[in-house]
């Protein structure tokens, strides 16, 4: 548990100087959902809110991916 923790304590360390030098932390895979902590640090809330619109629009009734991000 010690490694682990120390291991995602680097990861996030490493997500931290990613981004601030205009990276991203996931590509075309996705943000998942083991990496959704890192969503608002690439982002902001401002374009988190505008992605939650965009998932409220094409799927109102949140049927699709239940459970995830946007629910």
């Amino acid at each position: 548990m010690d490694e682990y923790q120390l291991g995602k304590s680097l990861y996030m360390q490493w997500a931290k100087e990613i981004v601030s030098l205009g990276g991203s932390v996931s590509a075309e895979h996705g943000i998942g959902k083991i990496k959704a902590p890192f969503l608002n640090m690439m982002y902001g809330d401002e374009e988190i809110d505008q992605m939650r619109s965009l998932r409220a629009l094409f799927d109102p009734k949140g049927l699709l991916n239940t459970g995830n991000l946007f629910v």
